[in-house]
């Protein structure tokens, strides 16, 4: 087994280095664990550091989970119209949410500059 504090860059690097595949499922997994500031500044660095980790040492595949909160469920603010779809995001409405559709951003523009795939899917 190998620890890392993944909001450190030098960390999520050399946890990273000489993979193939990243499975990163490290962040806080929903509102109300921590204070909305911790989960968003942790989940927002931990995946801030791994995308880049990941293109710098070429890793061309990495699986990470977002969320079903970037549409706006639980929905305590009405959604927009139903049913809710991809054209409903986004729609955050916690800190949690937000950590999500910033790194679901941070994720797209970085497999832009780096030519890794980036694809979304919504479960």
């Amino acid at each position: 087994m190998l620890l890392a504090d993944l909001t450190e860059y030098g960390q999520a690097v050399e946890v990273l280095h000489g993979a193939d595949a990243v499975v990163h499922l490290a962040d806080i997994p929903a509102p109300e664990i921590h204070t909305p500031a911790t989960t968003f500044n942790n989940n927002a660095v931990m995946n801030s550091n791994i995308f880049p980790a990941a293109a710098q040492l070429k890793i061309d595949r990495v699986v990470w989970a977002s969320s079903e909160t970037t549409l706006g469920p639980p929905f305590d603010v009405p959604p927009r119209y139903a049913p809710v779809d991809e054209g409903h995001y986004p729609v955050p409405t916690s800190t949690y949410a937000l950590s999500k559709v910033v790194s679901e951003i941070t994720a797209e523009h970085i497999a832009q500059w780096s030519g890794i795939p980036w694809r979304r899917d919504q479960a």
